[in-house]
């Protein structure tokens, strides 16, 4: 699958080619909050904490309605993304 690829690609330092990887399987799969929690991810990888951003507010948007995943990891998505955006804050009003 194309999460489990993407996150290889982080392991082996491929991280450009992981967000590619990531994006392609977010925009395929829109309405599932692990495409965009993981794409979240790889763009943590790469550094890029605004594009982070956009996707894990992306995942908080989706994830309610996201049937693929059970309440279990709906929450683990709703903490991984709430995590990020209110560190991120945090680091913006400092």
């Amino acid at each position: 699958n194309f999460n489990a690829m993407g996150y290889r690609l982080i392991n082996q330092g491929q991280v450009q080619d992981a967000c590619e990887i990531m994006r392609l399987n977010a925009e395929s799969y829109p309405d599932h909050a692990n495409c965009w929690d993981s794409y979240a991810d790889a763009l943590l990888a790469a550094g890029d904490n605004t594009k982070a951003a956009e996707c894990y507010r992306k995942a908080l948007e989706v994830v309610d309605n996201d049937e693929t995943i059970n309440d279990n990891f709906r929450t683990t998505i709703k903490n991984n993304a709430n995590n990020f955006l209110n560190n991120l804050n945090q680091e913006e009003n400092n």
